[in-house]
């Protein structure tokens, strides 16, 4: 049984970063679009679905690795610390909660996935 928990999880995993990353990239997007300024000062970080959608792809082009830098930085960064213009802006505010939470199930995920091994 647990054989077969161990060879799931890491697919649950992989899908748990992907949405959180997905909730996060429709915040760069709002940022990118409502805030420039903001968006300028943070380095102009480009999300996963907005840069492949502009690219024309339907995955990211993964080899402009400095702009992927900026975008995993800022991805730390929010989850503790939120910029001021997140909270005057519901949507916003719910898609940074959802990355929040995604990002913590993520953390959950591997602490049982080590505890099954």
């Amino acid at each position: 049984m647990s054989s077969v928990l161990l060879n799931f999880f890491p697919f649950v995993i992989v899908g748990t970063y992907l949405a959180s990353f997905l909730y996060f990239d429709r915040l760069l997007l709002v940022e990118a679009r409502l805030h420039q300024d903001d968006w300028k000062r943070d380095g102009s970080p480009v999300g996963i679905y907005t840069w492949a959608r502009e690219a024309g792809a339907k995955l990211r082009p993964w080899y402009d690795g400095v702009a992927l830098l900026l975008f995993l930085r800022l991805y730390v960064c929010w989850l503790f610390r939120a910029p001021s213009w997140i909270h005057e802006d519901a949507a916003a505010h719910r898609s940074l909660n959802l990355a929040r939470s995604l990002f913590w199930l993520l953390v959950v995920e591997m602490i049982v996935c080590k505890a099954l091994m």
